[in-house]
């Protein structure tokens, strides 16, 4: 059972409020009910299990709210796991409600099938009319074929909440009304919006919605290139908001801004104040993009390459860390693991213009084929997952099924070089099989070439250099290789043809 803490009773003073009216407006749960939903922060302590089940999707939505994503998901899957083990108990509105939150979290992750697998479950369980408008509201944006679609769907189920008094999602829809106008470039549209949700907002105290409104209005002067407008009204929004996650969203906004007008020492100032107060308050959310962005300005406008090492690895490691928990490889925790991976290998093939391209062999002098050829197929491997967006793209870069590729991996494996798993291949070779001349051979030469190719190419190329270092002398390289004369033979007449004399 998850454990009430500082950091829910901090996220139920800043939302219980809304939440209260949100609950009120839904319509299911009465009112002494709610009074125990929103002051007891002890699940353990409640006794009637529908209530600890609205206490922990409570909470769930609160951290989820704050950008707290690892702990909202801990939270809800908490809950469901409740019902899971007691179906009897919990039907109706209080499993739809836990499942209609939990659609929402999702789609947040842009897990687009189980966010609709989650609201479809909740529609088979709704008993609440009000609760059931909002399950559908999400179905049917989803089934939108188009924005245009999507924005008729939106404007007439926000016109139905208010009618129906759903204030809480009213406020919403017109928040998200406002951003979706806003990514069209409806700018005057946009801004009626915003305006329209702020007004909302405080109309119906919804603080936490007042805050996103505010700072969609500093956002709005942004994209308009209004940037000292922007930045005045940004700065407000710092000051007042009462969420963290909004000012974290404020501070990323400001730094943007700054960006924008060529500042870019404050640009990367106030992207580091945003990760510093993400990273205190557990606004995980924002971390893994803040970094990438700080990394890419430290590299390419302040020439500060081990600053922009620092906050690439930075991204990188809280990107890993949420893809462990089950976030998802997508959003921008995949971006941020490879735009690290990306620059890392840069770094790495500038650190490695000093040495002689031509000559990336001498690793295997003193080796047997048996160590040569799997060592190369490994950095073979690495490099082209490192480059790869997806495992579909790594496939049909090396022109393999996966079925041949676990086959070959299996097979270097056998021969002391495991192929670490996606995640964990994103990070550095170990220092005892890295071999940086043999990358950036790979890099430079076979950076277009399919599996088969590069191994051609890379026998072809290898043989010839270790046939002049053994004296041309077929003898001496298969001794060397630990390859019979037959096999030597067969190599350097499909490599060298008869330009060599040998013995």
């Amino acid at each position: 059972m998850v454990q009430s803490d500082s950091k829910i009773i901090k996220q139920s003073s800043l939302h219980s409020e809304s939440f209260i009216n949100y609950l009120n407006q839904i319509g299911f749960i009465d009112q002494d009910d709610i009074s125990i939903i929103v002051t007891n922060l002890n699940t353990d302590a409640l006794d009637d299990i529908k209530l600890k089940i609205i206490c922990l999707t409570r909470s769930g939505k609160q951290a989820f709210l704050d950008g707290d994503f690892i702990r909202a998901k801990e939270l809800f899957h908490c809950a469901q796991e409740i019902i899971e083990a007691r179906p009897d108990m919990i039907k109706g509105d209080y499993r739809a409600f836990l499942y209609y939150e939990m659609c929402l979290f999702y789609r947040v992750l842009q897990d687009k099938k189980l966010s609709e697998q989650y609201a479809n479950q909740a529609k088979q369980h709704v008993k609440s009319k009000n609760l059931l408008m909002l399950i559908n509201y999400q179905l049917e944006t989803f089934q939108a074929e188009n924005n245009s679609v999507m924005i008729a769907i939106m404007q007439k189920r926000v016109n139905e909440f208010f009618k129906n008094k759903i204030y809480y999602q009213y406020v919403i829809g017109l928040s998200r009304l406002g951003f979706i106008h806003l990514a069209n470039g409806e700018m005057e549209t946009a801004k009626d919006y915003l305006i329209k949700t702020e007004t909302a907002a405080k109309k119906y105290k919804i603080p936490y919605m007042l805050d996103i409104a505010l700072n969609g209005l500093g956002y709005w002067y942004y994209e308009n290139e209004e940037y000292q407008k922007a930045l005045d009204a940004l700065f407000i929004v710092v000051e007042s908001a009462k969420s963290n996650y909004v000012k974290v969203l404020a501070l990323e906004n400001i730094a943007l801004t700054y960006h924008k007008k060529y500042n870019y020492d404050n640009a990367v100032d106030y992207m580091v104040k945003a990760y510093n107060i993400a990273s205190i308050h557990h606004v995980v959310s924002q971390i893994p993009e803040e970094c990438m962005l700080i990394g890419k300005w430290y590299d390419e406008h302040l020439n500060k390459p081990e600053q922009a090492l620092h906050y690439y690895k930075l991204g990188f490691d809280h990107a890993v860390k949420q893809v462990d928990n089950g976030l998802g490889f997508n959003g921008p925790r995949r971006l941020a693991i490879m735009e690290y991976v990306s620059y890392s290998q840069k770094l790495n093939f500038r650190k490695l213009k000093g040495i002689v391209v031509e000559k990336p062999f001498e690793f295997a002098l003193g080796k047997k084929w048996v160590e040569i050829k799997p060592l190369f197929q490994y950095h073979l491997i690495m490099y082209h997952r490192n480059q790869a967006a997806t495992s579909n793209d790594f496939l049909k870069r090396m022109g393999l099924t996966s079925n041949s590729y676990y086959s070959k991996q299996r097979q270097i494996k056998k021969k002391g070089y495991p192929v670490p798993r996606l995640k964990e291949m994103l990070s550095q070779t170990p220092s005892e099989i890295l071999v940086q001349p043999l990358q950036l051979y790979i890099a430079e030469k076979l950076k277009n070439f399919n599996w088969k190719e590069a191994n051609a190419k890379f026998e072809k190329d290898i043989f010839l250099y270790l046939f002049q270092q053994y004296g041309f002398t077929k003898k001496n390289l298969g001794e060397s290789l630990g390859l019979s004369i037959i096999a030597v033979n067969a190599k350097t007449e499909e490599i060298f043809e008869s330009s060599y004399t040998t013995n």
